[in-house]
């Protein structure tokens, strides 16, 4: 059976952030090439800062995955979709001047068969706890 992968990012921003909250320039999420190969899935809860030059910091997330690994190996797994949402976060560009803080998104890393099937849902991670500067 041949897998090929399906990613989808949805931006959740909260009421008081609604407002200039979507990226004008956002791009493709690569998909962890290791994570690819073990066939696993992944729901991101991302959090982050807009400045008042429309680019992003303060990143930091935390992934649910349907890996089957407990303990060291399923976080070193987890972490692989960690680090490839910061990647792609920090290409996110949002109008100037209007700085956001705390903007919340979800990104799902999600494999699909030949037909279209896609694997099982995956909880929703618990919101980051976000300290300035680090990636969680």
């Amino acid at each position: 059976m041949i897998r090929t992968f399906l990613i989808l990012a949805l931006l959740a921003p909260t009421a008081a952030q609604a407002q200039d909250a979507t990226p004008i320039n956002s791009y493709t999420v690569t998909y962890p090439a290791m994570a690819h190969r073990l066939g696993v899935s992944a729901r991101c809860a991302m959090t982050f800062d807009v400045n008042a030059e429309g680019t992003t910091e303060n990143i930091c997330g935390v992934c649910n995955t349907d890996a089957p690994a407990r303990g060291e190996i399923a976080q070193t797994i987890a972490n692989l979709f960690v680090n490839e949402s910061v990647t792609t976060i920090r290409t996110w560009e949002y109008a100037k001047g209007s700085p956001r803080k705390s903007v919340e998104t979800t990104l799902n890393y999600q494999l699909a068969d030949e037909e279209g099937s896609v694997s099982g849902e995956i909880d929703e991670p618990a919101p980051p706890v976000c300290n300035a500067g680090e990636i969680s």
